[in-house]
């Protein structure tokens, strides 16, 4: 959950935590966001190392007052590939 953002600004960064619980490495075919969500720093990059982890930055960016909501996604070779985290803000 993002802070109250007034219409037209940019939040502050948020971080989400991936970790791989896998015993092999996981191999990542894109990391995205849905919404006024964007990615700011991505340290994920292709891959991650069996039991490692990594972070990913964003920001929220309203565009109207109310609550928006959005996704990250994680699509990737897991089995239980994409997952996906819950995104939300408030615009004001």
């Amino acid at each position: 959950t993002f802070p109250r953002t007034t219409v037209g600004n940019t939040s502050t960064p948020r971080s989400v935590t991936l970790t791989n619980n896998q015993t092999v490495a996981l191999n990542f075919t894109g990391i995205a966001t849905t919404g006024p969500f964007t990615i700011t720093t991505n340290n994920c990059g292709t891959s991650i190392a069996a039991g490692a982890r990594c972070t990913i930055s964003l920001t929220f960016s309203p565009t109207a007052t109310g609550t928006a909501t959005g996704t990250l996604m994680f699509a990737d070779d897991a089995p239980n590939s994409p997952q996906t985290v819950t995104l939300t803000g408030t615009g004001h």
